[in-house]
């Protein structure tokens, strides 16, 4: 998890402020300064004053010495109560910015327990949470948000957290605290809906079939608008007490257009981000709306080429992803060449991190049967800076390269990887198999997801058939093994089962 530097700095004005006056609360709640005491201010608010500037000239060894002297000793109790809030901020802050993440979440966590706590203090105990890899307490906190603040949090631009907050759930494997937090994400009206939501509101969906909250369940699954997401539900045997209401309120066609709209308008209401443009790139590309899918990571690339990167708030964490997008696009138009050129330039940017795109740019050469460029490529990154996920990706990479040159002690090594570690992406296992010619492992797979019920959702939505653009002969021969796979009277059987098949006029998910 990235956790963003400098939470605390708008609150470090208020150390002043708050060391020389008393806060009286208002009927309301509200906090307002009473007139400055003509006292002078305790030893623990002069500190509080230094470590400021400290923190201000970034000396944050000297103001962590500081501050740890203020919030444990006699000194912390002299201060009123914002004055302690405001201490137990600027530790936590010292104590992030000295990576030590662990004793920044107790410090806000104590914070979040005074009187006065606020959103901004559970907001950042969520950051802390997911740095320190706190699991539990990432769910618990970002619970709390949706329940006590849903106005504030569905005004919250920052995906990640969500994103990351979900992975929490999936480690703590708690069906309990799922419905919780689902349950309380569902009563928030989001200004723009986070991207992963319609995957919220299906898992949320089958929860309260579960208990029997049939109705609920039922407005629940129309809030999903992600194609691919309604294709997963269509496709599920689960939601047959629903079928009948879902056939006409929840299409295909129509989640369709509605993401894009609803992509769209998340473009002009966030003119200064990327990331917004990029969701929209990706729904036009998987509507097959390829040169509209162009046309927009096109705006973004000329916009930052007459401003530079301050032309996006988010250039650093998302200027790679839309070079890689009209990659895309440019790939499933036939023009491999300026794809490849194209993720060139991005695998080459120094100013954003890029090992993704270097996975992208290896996957696109070995797509393309050029093998030995793919492990050059793959030579210039390390795999231990990827995610867990990305470590898959790379894995799989190299697999396929070592494959196409004939060196089977490599191969051998990569799948062994994917095998080990296919919990952190079971696609990645699947299409490995693959790529390895092993249909019989493959099926076994596949057959296993479809019987999990916390899987099944993934392997039906990976079943179904959708449309395929002209492809390199390579491509081509993975996706012949798919269709064989998924014709065996086995996995025919495991997906009837459960599930259903059906043709989409969409581009391939996953697998």
């Amino acid at each position: 998890m990235r956790v963003r530097r400098g939470l605390f700095l708008a609150l470090l004005p208020l150390c002043g402020c708050a060391a020389h006056t008393a806060v009286t609360p208002t009927p309301s709640g509200a906090r307002t300064a009473a007139p400055a005491p003509k006292a002078a201010p305790s030893a623990g608010a002069q500190e509080l004053i230094q470590a400021r500037d400290l923190m201000v000239q970034s000396q944050w060894e000297q103001a962590d010495a500081l501050l740890r002297d203020v919030v444990g000793a006699e000194k912390f109790q002299q201060l009123n109560a914002r004055g302690q809030h405001i201490a137990l901020e600027l530790a936590a802050e010292a104590a992030l910015r000295l990576n030590e993440p662990h004793r920044a979440l107790s410090l806000v966590r104590a914070a979040c327990e005074m009187s006065d706590a606020d959103p901004s203090d559970w907001l950042l105990r969520l950051h802390l949470a997911l740095a320190a890899n706190e699991s539990q307490e990432a769910v618990f906190a970002l619970t709390t948000l949706a329940q006590r603040w849903p106005q504030e949090l569905g005004r919250t631009q920052d995906t990640e957290l969500f994103t990351y907050t979900m992975r929490a759930l999936d480690e703590i494997d708690s069906e309990p605290e799922r419905y919780q937090l689902l349950s309380a994400l569902h009563r928030v009206a989001f200004t723009s809906e986070p991207e992963g939501a319609s995957y919220w509101w299906r898992d949320l969906a089958l929860l309260q079939l579960a208990r029997g909250e049939r109705a609920s369940a039922l407005q629940t699954l129309v809030r999903a608008s992600d194609p691919y997401v309604v294709i997963s539900i269509r496709a599920d045997k689960r939601f047959d007490a629903l079928r009948e209401e879902l056939a006409e309120r929840l299409t295909v066609t129509a989640a369709t257009q509605q993401s894009i709209e609803d992509a769209l308008r998340a473009t002009q209401l966030n003119p200064n981000r990327l990331q917004p443009m990029m969701r929209l790139a990706e729904l036009l590309l998987a509507s097959l709306r390829l040169q509209q899918a162009l046309r927009v990571t096109d705006a973004a690339i000329e916009r930052q080429d007459a401003h530079g990167s301050k032309a996006w708030s988010d250039y650093e964490q998302e200027y790679g992803g839309i070079l890689t997008l009209r990659a895309d696009a440019l790939y499933e138009l036939g023009r491999w060449q300026a794809a490849v050129a194209q993720l060139e330039a991005a695998s080459r940017l120094e100013s954003v991190g890029n090992v993704g795109e270097i996975i992208d740019l290896a996957k696109l050469y070995n797509t393309l049967g050029r093998s030995r460029e793919a492990r050059e490529t793959l030579q210039r990154a390390s795999a231990e800076d990827a995610s867990q996920f990305g470590r898959m990706q790379f894995e799989k990479q190299t697999l396929w390269a070592a494959v196409a040159l004939h060196e089977p002690s490599k191969a051998e090594r990569a799948l062994a990887f994917l095998r080990e570690h296919r919990g952190d992406a079971q696609s990645a296992y699947q299409e490995a198999l693959l790529i390895a010619d092993r249909p019989d492992a493959g099926a076994a797979l596949l057959i296993s997801r479809l019987a999990d019920p916390k899987q099944r959702s993934a392997a039906l939505l990976a079943v179904q058939y959708y449309t395929e653009n002209a492809a390199p002969p390579q491509m081509m021969g993975i996706q012949r093994r798919w269709r064989a796979l998924l014709a065996r009277h086995d996995v025919q059987q495991a997906i009837t089962r459960v599930g259903r098949v059906d043709h989409y006029p969409l581009m391939r998910d996953d697998y």
